[in-house]
């Protein structure tokens, strides 16, 4: 039981550093500020604001501007309507503070740290210590941020190194490329603050950098249907809201408007794609970074009918009655406490929710129903089905990057989506064969079919072992299956349909397995397994502060070097379109090319970088052919073809006798 004795002392030191409000330092929301300095000035279009220089560890002196509006408070009758233009003000509005973050629950930590599997936990290392001393401010702050959080948030910070480049275009220069930032957090939980995503890094290789918040949970994802005045989507439009403002104001600040890119990571990811799916929205960026998720995974998008279906079912715990006319339930809804609306995010699945494997995101995107008596700002920004519009070549045409990560489904089952206990994992053998298919496959399909197709999937992955425990080759085995479920197996389909479309540009993939001392969700949820949790590629891009090393670091330590290799590649891609230039600097870079429906080639990242080709193909084959045979036309047709003419003779792609050799990757 070495697990859960070390995960009482986690538990205790996260809590002694989070219960210390009085504690709390004041903050302006950077570090290393230039006290005597009255801070730099720029005009937006609804006013002045005045802003605070940074400098970061390399001596990069940087301006700040927080806590801007870029939207009018959605309170009162405007709680789950799209977004309203933000006011505008006299005088100069003070910017060196952010704004309150969007209502959001605490985490349960009973779930993620007291009730999990004791023998998938890593035992407490004092080498942490001084990494958790560090942090310490920063998880005060995080718990207070969450504590004070509430409905006006819709707050925008723009960082940048170069507001002298208004005077450098009139000279003829052009403005610095911009990076759009879009934070996950499984729709329920996040911030745009320097808490979690200070752009240190970014700061360093010049670029303007622009993070924000978004509506979530229920009061950003709730959906009633046609006639209700809540179709759905209002995070996601918060967002919509945010690129305009962006693209209208980042001049401003020293960005070229034309040369923006949106990246998001998890829900964020599925955020942007969503705008990038959208014809109104795509033409307003240049390229696109999907880190772990998309509008075409299974937990990124809902129809309007499920959506409908949970809000309801959540309706029922908040004393306003679940069989309501739409229109006043909306509004029965809009006088319940924004707080308690976002502790009920659970109550909000279904019983059909609990039938797959992975379980369900309650609160994601919907395909909303048209509906005329909407207004401008309540249109809906998702009206088909995102693997539909992916078929029909409908999206964005830029340079995208698309990745995930090794152990992506480690995060679920710390409490996300499923209860960490040992009767989650046998599910694989004591859950119904139908488990392990998705919800839009069902439709194809009979019950007899769905249990014989089923049983053919856990059978593929699990040969005829009939056991699970929990330890050992058949835990990591168990979550191997879920992240392909769960990840990466829409993440390569999307890739092939991507770059296989007439036309289109240059797609690239990474796979990050890179396990090492700054692996924020690894560490913090005390993960023994030793793959790349989900979300932890951000700490070798962003300097989350609070997060914590599991040992000190030098200059020279192997995560350093990763995140210079890294933040290079992702620099160049947000500045050219391409991650490794063709005029590199030194001909020893590694090239990391565009994956192509024949080589189907990407990153892989762990501790040396090297470019691999055809991931997991006997998985990608089990499934090609299920969707095939169960759904047909074009989409899958096109894939079946592309796959036959890349294929090198005599491959057949199965497994092995035990149905195992799709693990081994």
């Amino acid at each position: 039981m070495r697990g859960s004795s070390s995960t009482g002392v986690a538990v205790t030191l996260l809590l002694a550093l989070a219960a210390v409000p009085e504690c709390l330092p004041t903050f302006t929301g950077g570090h290393r500020s230039r006290r005597t300095d009255p801070g730099p000035e720029v005009t937006v279009q609804q006013g002045r604001l005045l802003g605070r220089h940074i400098t970061t560890a390399k001596g990069t002196v940087y301006s700040a501007f927080s806590g801007i509006p870029y939207a009018a408070p959605p309170v009162g009758e405007l709680r789950f309507k799209g977004p309203r233009p933000a006011a505008g003000w006299s005088g100069v509005r003070d910017a060196r503070r952010e704004g309150k973050i969007c209502t959001q629950p605490m985490l349960n930590l009973t779930k993620m740290l007291v009730s999990r599997i004791p023998k998938s936990m890593e035992p407490f290392n004092a080498a942490e210590i001084p990494g958790l001393v560090r942090a310490q401010p920063w998880i005060i702050r995080a718990v207070t941020n969450i504590l004070t959080s509430g409905e006006d948030c819709l707050f925008i910070n723009v960082y940048t190194p170069k507001l002298a480049a208004r005077e450098s275009r009139a000279a003829g220069e052009k403005g610095l490329p911009v990076v759009f930032w879009v934070y996950g957090g499984g729709f329920i939980w996040g911030e745009g603050g320097l808490t979690f995503y200070d752009p240190e890094y970014l700061m360093d290789r010049g670029m303007v950098v622009v993070t924000f918040n978004y509506r979530l949970g229920a009061l950003g994802f709730l959906s009633l249907g046609k006639k209700s005045s809540v179709s759905g989507n209002a995070g996601i439009k918060d967002v919509a809201a945010a690129l305009r403002w962006t693209r209208n104001n980042v001049a401003a600040f020293g960005g070229d408007p034309d040369k923006i890119t949106i990246w998001g990571e998890s829900g964020g990811a599925v955020c942007s794609h969503v705008l990038m799916l959208n014809p109104e929205f795509a033409g307003m960026m240049r390229g696109a970074i999907l880190g772990s998720g998309s509008a075409v995974h299974f937990w990124g998008s809902v129809s309007a009918a499920r959506a409908t279906a949970r809000a309801r079912h959540m309706s029922g715990w908040t004393g306003c009655k679940r069989d309501l006319p739409a229109l006043e339930l909306a509004e029965c809804l809009r006088k319940v406490p924004a707080h308690r609306l976002a502790s009920l995010y659970e109550k909000a699945l279904v019983p059909e929710d609990g039938r797959y494997l992975t379980g369900a995101v309650p609160f994601i995107a919907t395909v909303e129903d048209p509906d005329d008596e909407l207004d401008v700002y309540d249109r809906p920004v998702l009206t088909e089905n995102p693997r539909a519009l992916l078929a029909a070549g409908k999206y964005a045409r830029v340079p995208t990057i698309l990745g995930f990560n090794s152990g992506e489904s480690l995060i679920m089952y710390t409490g996300l989506t499923r209860e960490p206990s040992l009767a989650t994992l046998r599910l694989i053998h004591d859950a119904a064969p139908s488990s392990f298919l998705r919800d839009d496959l069902l439709p194809y399909l009979s019950p007899e079919q769905a249990e014989e197709i089923g049983e053919r999937a856990r059978t593929f992955y699990f040969g005829n072992d009939t056991t699970i425990k929990p330890y050992g080759k058949s835990l990591d085995n168990f979550f191997e299956v879920v992240t392909g479920l769960f990840m990466y197996v829409d993440s390569i389909m999307m890739a092939r349909m991507m770059a296989s479309e007439p036309g289109s540009a240059p797609v690239y993939m990474y796979r990050f397995n890179y396990v090492g001392a700054i692996n924020m969700f690894k560490n913090a949820l005390r993960i023994m397994q030793k793959v790349a949790c989900h979300g932890d590629e951000l700490p070798y891009v962003w300097k989350i502060n609070v997060g914590f090393e599991s040992r000190p670091l030098t200059a020279s330590s192997p995560e350093n070097k990763l995140r210079e290799a890294f933040t290079n590649m992702l620099t160049n891609f947000i500045k050219t379109g391409s991650p490794t230039p063709s005029a590199a600097s030194s001909p020893q870079q590694l090239t990391w090319p565009a994956y192509t429906a024949q080589d189907q080639a990407y990153l892989q990242i762990g501790e040396h970088m090297h470019v691999a080709e055809d991931f997991a193909r006997p998985v990608i084959d089990m499934w090609d052919d299920v969707y095939s045979k169960a759904m047909g036309g074009p989409l899958w047709g096109r894939l079946a073809k592309l796959e036959a003419q890349r294929r090198h003779p005599g491959a057949d792609g199965g497994p092995d006798a035990n149905g195992a050799n799709a693990l081994r990757l």
